[in-house]
């Protein structure tokens, strides 16, 4: 690993630039003095790495990493979308293109039964969620994994019980569930930083001990969540930025109720219920 650990240095240090061209697996091996093979096996390192990318028929190029982009998460916009995250990916995520997904029933995780609220599972009964995994690419550069997670209950057996085929495939959850006559009028979200895992490091080309950004988010009609996704994104790509309106108080003295107030009043009850209602 020391020739895969020099090369890195080097990148880093900007001896190569990104978008330069590596020497090739001869010229390397002849510089450091080893096999042509081992040569290969650092090449091969920085890639998963997700320090370079190979072209055939070109050669290896130093990756361009994406600048970090902010993620606005807005009040206003979310309360007019039906997709709260992607909602706010317009700026972060233009260009981007869905390299793949996959849908299937799964009996949910602990975690994910949890907040969907869902009690033990009958494993002599069938599957109880719909799982979906999808990954996106920015300018053909991996930068966001989402999994959802929907319970079957909900939509086995109609036209909407794969989140991005059919009628309404792709338009949202709150469009989604609006179809199954269920009102979606609340979302929580958790946001964390944490190391990416192997599986996650491979899918977003991040080296050894990337971090990822991941946002939890959860829907709810009513008590009921009916949808509770991760969103993964590497976190040198990303800034959360937050924007809230908020309503302003009357002066002191002034007659009737405050509708601020009022709005504030209810939020804080909002977040107290869902926060009540969440095991932890």
């Amino acid at each position: 690993m020391q020739v895969a650990d020099d090369l890195r240095k080097r990148i880093e240090a900007g001896e190569y630039e990104a978008g330069a061209r590596l020497p090739a697996v001869p010229a390397l091996a002849e510089r450091y003095g080893v096999a042509r093979g081992t040569a290969h096996q650092a090449v091969q390192a920085l890639a998963k790495w997700g320090m370079v990318i190979s072209k055939s028929g070109s050669g290896t190029f130093v990756r361009t990493r994406l600048g970090a982009r902010q993620l606005i998460r807005c009040y206003d916009r979310m309360r007019q979308s039906g997709a709260p995250i992607t909602s706010g990916l317009d700026s972060v995520m233009a260009g981007r293109s869905q390299a793949g997904y996959r849908s299937e029933t799964v009996y949910a995780e602990p975690d994910v039964r949890l907040r969907l609220g869902l009690g033990d599972p009958d494993l002599q009964d069938r599957p109880d969620v719909m799982a979906t995994d999808a990954l996106y690419h920015v300018n053909d550069e991996p930068t966001m994994i989402i999994r959802s997670w929907e319970p079957l209950a909900l939509t086995r057996g109609t036209e909407v019980v794969f989140p991005l085929e059919g009628p309404l495939g792709g338009r949202g959850v709150i469009e989604r569930m609006a179809a199954l006559g269920l009102a979606v009028d609340a979302t929580r979200e958790v946001v964390r930083a944490r190391a990416a895992s192997p599986e996650e490091g491979a899918q977003l080309l991040l080296p050894p001990g990337g971090m990822v950004l991941t946002i939890e988010r959860t829907f709810y009609a009513g008590e009921r969540p009916v949808e509770t996704a991760d969103y993964v994104f590497p976190c040198e790509q990303i800034e959360l930025s937050y924007a809230w309106r908020i309503d302003p108080l009357r002066p002191a003295g002034e007659q009737g109720e405050n509708p601020g107030r009022n709005d504030l009043e209810a939020t804080r009850r909002t977040s107290t219920e869902l926060d009540a209602s969440r095991p932890v």
